[in-house]
């Protein structure tokens, strides 16, 4: 089964700053003072760039629909197919993300409804996004930031470099973690918010605890979606 990609960048108006411009550009300015507050210091900038990816077989007309009609919108933005729309240099990283096949996930439901009764032979559809970090760091250094700041281990995996083909069979095989919750102490619970960046407050992980502890079972990533 072939895995098409398609990357969407913003175009760059030269009369005017379109809103998507400026929406992209606090997206990246936010994930670099993330980076910087976990300590990545060595990093210059972080570009964002939605990915998808799709498995099946596709004709030269279903490519260009994709491309210029079904995942982006042409007044702002620009989608191409293949790698070579990310460019980087020596001193320049790629981490790019995918949604965990066990997620829910309503744009790849859409697409995969319009494709197939566009009658296209499309088997999955999986959203990601492709960063390109500016900066002189390490392979350990960009896989810290990956696991640190860029990829939401509830939801997503993650590769340095491209993401290569990853077969329905392949996905499923992604382990699901489970905690036990519904025998954490308060400061773990807190902590367990943090490491996960779950953005939940005491009050509501202590809610999570005593639905686990009725339920007498641990808790699985997903779950803590």
């Amino acid at each position: 089964m072939k895995m098409y990609r398609f990357t969407v960048k913003n175009k760059m108006l030269s009369d005017s700053v379109d809103a998507v411009c400026i929406d992209s550009t606090k997206e990246n300015r936010k994930l670099l003072s993330l980076a910087k507050n976990a300590g990545f210091t060595e990093v210059i900038s972080i570009e964002d760039f939605p990915t998808y990816f799709i498995y099946g077989e596709l004709s030269e007309k279903d490519v260009a629909l994709f491309r210029d009609v079904l995942l982006c919108d042409n007044a702002l933005e620009c989608c191409e197919e293949g790698t070579s729309c990310l460019q980087f240099s020596d001193t320049s990283s790629l981490v790019e993300t995918c949604t965990k096949q066990s997620v829910a996930d309503s744009t790849a439901t859409e697409v995969l409804k319009v494709a197939r009764g566009m009658g296209i032979n499309i088997e999955d559809f999986v959203t990601g996004h492709s960063y390109v970090i500016k900066g002189e760091l390490a392979t350990e250094r960009v896989k810290e930031l990956a696991e640190k700041v860029l990829c939401n281990p509830i939801n997503e995996v993650y590769s340095i470099g491209f993401m290569e083909s990853l077969t329905a069979k392949e996905k499923g095989k992604i382990e699901v973690a489970r905690f036990d919750v519904m025998n954490m102490k308060d400061g773990e619970l807190e902590e367990l918010s943090c490491k996960r960046r779950l953005s939940l407050d005491l009050t509501e992980m202590r809610s999570i605890r005593s639905y686990f502890e009725a339920e007498a079972r641990a808790c699985t990533d997903a779950e803590l979606e």
